[in-house]
């Protein structure tokens, strides 16, 4: 969509403003949202021409130095007979209950009906032909151990862009998150989530805050553009708390003085929330 495409630009434009220009690899699924939101984002993390044709980002072309790498494990969770469907229209309703298709989508262990070969969205193997959260879990982690974590190497950037429940389910494994609270993991459309990891290991080495799933160490990037939708996912958490504050510490020094402050208050007069916008435009008089 318009709004989606503006979206991955501002993500892109977010990325390089915080220093993340450049990528080794980028890894993404075969399915196209996912492909262009990828491309969208590396080109303005490194800052292309706009009308620009050519992805001069990528490792194959002069001055790139990204390696895009796209993989159906990656991709949106599989839904059986009910993929392409509308999750509020009535007919699937009345066939399903809403109590099934509520379990469905949010029981870590809970199956849709399997479709079948004649389905309109059939694949053949290895794609599936339905998915539980756990399912999904279980071959967005398979690949994370196999490729993701192997290429990790010493002060190395690598950004995956994927879907909802294939980034919930590699959240919930990173954050250790137990397998009743992954249905309260929120994913923000296209904002910027940053995890520092050991290659060694495959620790996480960033700091835990508190979040609606019971912890996160993800450091999500919080701008003017992408406000409402963070604080929509997980505003309250001591998650949200670190984005604000990153976001308003402009120098980087770990501190915010008055200024800071000011305009970081200021990046929030006349935003969609009315109730926020006129919240910070009454602190910034008193400041």
């Amino acid at each position: 969509t318009e709004r989606g495409i503006a979206e991955a630009k501002s993500s892109g434009d977010l990325l390089k403003e915080r220093g993340l220009a450049r990528f080794d690899i980028a890894y993404t699924s075969t399915l196209k949202r996912a492909i262009i939101t990828c491309e969208l984002a590396l080109k303005h993390a490194f800052g292309g021409d706009e009308d620009e044709p050519n992805k001069q980002y990528l490792n194959d072309t002069p001055g790139g130095t990204t390696r895009m790498e796209k993989a159906w494990q990656l991709n949106e969770r599989h839904y059986g007979a009910l993929q392409g469907l509308r999750k509020d229209d009535p007919d699937i309703e009345a066939k399903y209950g809403i109590e099934n298709l509520t379990s469905w989508r949010r029981d870590f262990s809970a199956t849709p009906p399997a479709m079948d070969r004649h389905h309109k969205y059939y694949e053949h193997p290895p794609a599936p032909l339905t998915e539980s959260l756990e399912d999904c879990q279980t071959r967005v982690l398979a690949y994370w151990h196999e490729a993701i974590l192997p290429s990790l190497t010493p002060n190395s950037t690598v950004l995956l862009t994927a879907h909802s429940n294939t980034l919930r389910a590699l959240i919930s494994h990173l954050d250790q998150v137990p397998p009743e609270k992954v249905p309260h993991i929120h994913i923000p459309n296209s904002v910027p989530c940053v995890y520092k990891i050991n290659p060694s290991s495959g620790e996480i080495v960033s700091p835990l805050l508190d979040s609606p799933a019971g912890g996160s160490r993800g450091q999500w990037m919080l701008s003017s553009e992408n406000y409402k939708r963070l604080r929509g996912k997980i505003g309250g958490s001591g998650g949200f708390v670190r984005s604000l504050f990153e976001a308003w510490d402009l120098d980087g020094n770990g501190e915010l003085d008055k200024k800071e402050i000011q305009i970081g208050l200021g990046n929030l007069v006349g935003g969609d929330d009315v109730v926020v916008s006129a919240l910070a435009g009454k602190i910034l008089e008193d400041i």
